[in-house]
């Protein structure tokens, strides 16, 4: 999970839904751009201290390239204006990524080559 700590309020209603199915488990994440909070969260969830990332660029590097129990998806549950560019990251190294909300907040037209 990137996102999702102390006082985020989505994040605990995802966290719900994947416990309703037992199908699911998170067991690696970002939780806050502040190390305490994210530390916070890491432990209240029982995350492994290997595990717990200062940001998504190092998780996504780190998960990717591991070679046992990588982690199969991640959950974007940041602002919305952040979810790009965390997507982008996460597909680029070959993992799968849940996002409900939109990875941008405008439509932008690309030029065309002609």
């Amino acid at each position: 999970m990137v996102g999702g700590g102390p006082g985020a309020g989505i994040a605990e209603t995802h966290r719900t839904a994947m416990r309703l199915d037992d199908r699911s488990l998170i067991v690696a994440g970002v939780f806050s751009r502040d190390p305490e909070k994210s530390l916070i969260a890491a432990k209240k969830l029982r995350i492994p201290e290997d595990r717990i990332y200062s940001d998504y660029v190092a998780m996504a590097d780190a998960e990717s390239g591991r070679k046992d129990n990588r982690i199969d998806a991640v959950v974007i549950v940041t602002q919305t204006a952040s979810h790009y560019k965390i997507a982008r990251k996460f597909l680029e190294v070959g993992i799968n990524v849940i996002c409900d909300k939109p990875l941008c907040l405008k439509l932008g037209r690309r030029k065309s080559s002609q």
